[in-house]
């Protein structure tokens, strides 16, 4: 890890544990309380790990009907991790009759021997829905999610805009869902993006978010220095969102309390796309510096755990800039670095061990 990506880190891990607010959409397959067999894990070529996901590909029926998966249910691998022992934890998605199932991960814990251990679920056990023939057509359901936004106002659908069928396995009972995107005025401006989750039957609000689209700029950190951050435009300006990496938000808490730090919060704007200047008292530099440490880390969980977010929702967080936090992480100490791979390490154990 080189110094910048150190410093960006050491800013991340502070924001983590001090003021931030994360949302959640969905539930991936973790798991707690147990340790990971082996010392770690074995770092595999693309070939390599091309070929036990083929390999999972092909064990995919078999695996789903030891599993009481039912007949409408198909296991799609996705990623692999393997112990330096040569145990193996396999993640795979699922579809029902050929649509997506939102919270329907799993991963599956093979022992050195070959042989499946335990599964550890997002949604445990067979998916069973009515059908697959909505209620609702695509065009009510398009209708209904511009009527329910509430992350954009004066909510419409352009041709940018999509409405797909889903299988929603977030909550206890699983539902046919459309997943809908809408545009209006947010926070990325004029243009902004909303996903808005509708029960396909009643037309009830699921789950929403926004989404946007992403432009690069240019940001002088305090301690990162000149860096490529991702913006988000609409409108006639620009705003620290990172449409990339979850469309993570970086707020100015503006002399917000730290016991809530929402309270005075707006979002970082500004008409040109050049953020700071690279001195402690900039506002914009200390920004500047958790957009940049924010993307390292969700790149460092992409990268080393394949997971979409700390949470693999595809979610970013919400992340507001405190004058006080500046300070506080402007001369990163071991401790923040030490605090980021025991996450890393904590997330490894829960990812790949049964509950």
């Amino acid at each position: 890890m080189n110094r910048k990506t150190a410093l960006a880190a050491a800013v991340a891990a502070a924001l983590t544990m001090g003021t931030v607010m994360v949302a959640s959409s969905q539930s991936p397959a973790l798991a707690s309380g147990t340790t990971a067999n082996g010392a770690g894990f074995q770092a595999m070529t693309s070939v390599g790990r091309t070929a036990v996901l083929e390999q999972a590909e092909k064990d995919a029926k078999g695996l789903a009907k030891s599993l009481g998966l039912g007949p409408d249910e198909r296991l799609l691998p996705k990623d692999v991790l393997v112990d330096n022992d040569g145990a193996r934890h396999v993640r795979y998605d699922r579809t029902y009759r050929g649509l997506p199932v939102v919270g329907g991960d799993l991963v599956v814990h093979y022992g050195k021997n070959g042989k499946a251990t335990s599964t550890t679920w997002a949604h445990e056990g067979a998916i069973k829905v009515a059908g697959v023939t909505p209620k609702l057509s695509g065009k009510d359901a398009s209708a209904a999610a511009v009527r329910s936004a509430k992350h954009v106002k004066q909510a419409r659908t352009t041709n940018l805009d999509t409405s797909q069928l889903v299988v929603w396995a977030v909550g206890k009972v699983p539902v046919l869902a459309y997943r809908n995107t809408v545009t209006g005025a947010g926070e990325a401006g004029a243009d902004s993006r909303e996903a808005v989750l509708l029960d396909a039957a009643s037309g009830a609000v699921l789950d929403q978010y926004e989404v946007n689209q992403t432009v690069s700029g240019t940001g002088n950190g305090v301690n990162v220095g000149q860096v490529t951050i991702e913006t988000s435009q609409g409108g006639s300006g620009y705003t620290l969102t990172d449409a990339l990496h979850g469309s993570t938000v970086v707020y100015d808490s503006y002399n917000s309390p730290q016991s809530n730090p929402a309270q005075n919060a707006r979002t970082f704007s500004k008409s040109t796309n050049s953020w700071g200047n690279g001195s402690t008292s900039s506002r914009e530099s200390a920004a500047v510096d958790a957009s940049y440490g924010l993307a390292k880390t969700w790149d460092y969980y992409k990268n080393t755990f394949n997971r979409s977010g700390i949470r693999n929702d595809g979610r970013g967080a919400r992340r507001h800039r405190q004058p006080q936090l500046l300070r506080r992480v402007r001369r990163p100490q071991r401790g923040h670095l030490r605090h980021l791979r025991h996450h890393g390490r904590v997330l490894r154990q829960q990812q790949h061990r049964p509950r």
